[in-house]
């Protein structure tokens, strides 16, 4: 299920995306946190970040979403590898909002409304389906609304704090026009992507085995734009992870290693720094000078391409800052 990207408040990060695949909807049920699991538990505290709390309850619901969107079987397996990055993409959350708010950033119930009236626009839900849907999965509303008032804040305090620090050139927007040009002639490759952070040893652990599932279920069948769009942490993800026809000399060397070994439809995992990208090759070319993109367009995509680093780094700056208690 995907949100509208047209809104200039609209995300940088891509969170929303796919929220549900409603042809798995009636596959997917929760496991692990049905009625006969008490209460106390799901209110017990999962983590302290400065001043705000994550419950377990929390944890849960974020897992049904990711569950119901990405087609993923419920199951001790998928729960365990899927937990702790969810934790800390909970944890990110309640750090985006806290840096909003001393911004001050906030973000109207109206404005929270439309997000959750677009995503049923859509995917074709008449007005208040989307919570009677959620609900049918044990999935309580007021989680999907904040997980869209993170989204909207962290693209606002992006936007307000970090944008002023993006400058493209000229020289590098006729750099980059260049090299496009230089690539006439030689191999482009239609590719789509699912990137994956890695913090540590132990989230490459878990990225690892998350990736291996994603890849289990893909060749079963599963949609690889569902997937991307809830899991990846790439710009590309708003896509559904479509990279687009990318030139050769684009690629970084590791990329074009990995790409020049795979045949059209064959996915391959790649290990680069703080990330894993799972890689899918759809199809590849050799083309003229069509369809080159101008400079107005060059300048966007190497804006956006530049703002994605800078936030980025501004959250990594803001987890080493944080006081966060990860709890047992």
């Amino acid at each position: 299920m995907t949100a509208s990207r047209s809104d200039t408040n609209r995300p940088l990060l891509g969170l929303l995306a796919a929220l549900l695949c409603l042809g798995m909807v009636a596959a997917t049920t929760p496991a692990a946190a049905e009625d006969g699991e008490p209460g106390r538990e799901l209110a017990r505290i999962a983590a302290v970040v400065n001043d705000d709390i994550i419950t377990f309850h929390d944890l849960e619901m974020r897992l049904r979403i990711m569950l119901m969107s990405s087609g993923l079987e419920d199951t001790p397996e998928v729960r365990r590898s899927l937990g702790p990055r969810l934790l800390r993409e909970l944890i990110d959350e309640r750090l985006q909002l806290q840096e909003a708010r001393r911004l001050d950033i906030e973000v109207p119930e109206s404005d929270i409304d439309r997000g959750v009236a677009q995503i049923e626009k859509n995917n074709r839900l008449p007005a208040g389906r989307l919570e009677q849907v959620l609900a049918s999965q044990g999935v309580d509303i007021a989680a999907l609304r904040q997980q869209v008032r993170a989204e909207i804040a962290w693209s606002r305090a992006v936007q307000a704090r970090l944008m002023s620090r993006v400058i493209v050139t000229a020289e590098e927007v006729q750099e980059r026009l260049a090299m496009l040009k230089n690539s006439q002639g030689r191999p482009q490759y239609l590719l789509a992507e699912i990137l994956l952070p890695v913090e540590d040893a132990a989230a490459e652990a878990e990225a690892r085995q998350l990736a291996q599932h994603m890849i289990a279920r893909l060749r079963d069948g599963l949609s690889f734009p569902a997937l991307a769009e809830q899991f990846s942490a790439s710009p590309t993800a708003a896509a559904g992870g479509d990279m687009g026809w990318v030139a050769e000399a684009a690629l970084d060397d590791h990329l074009v290693e990995a790409v020049q070994k795979m045949r059209p439809g064959e996915m391959t995992l790649v290990r680069e720094e703080g990330a894993l990208r799972l890689l899918v090759l759809r199809d590849r070319r050799v083309v003229g000078e069509d369809g080159l993109p101008g400079a107005g367009e060059l300048r966007r995509q190497l804006e956006q391409e530049r703002l994605e680093l800078v936030a980025r780094k501004h959250l990594r700056n803001l987890r080493r800052s944080a006081a966060v208690d990860i709890r047992r």
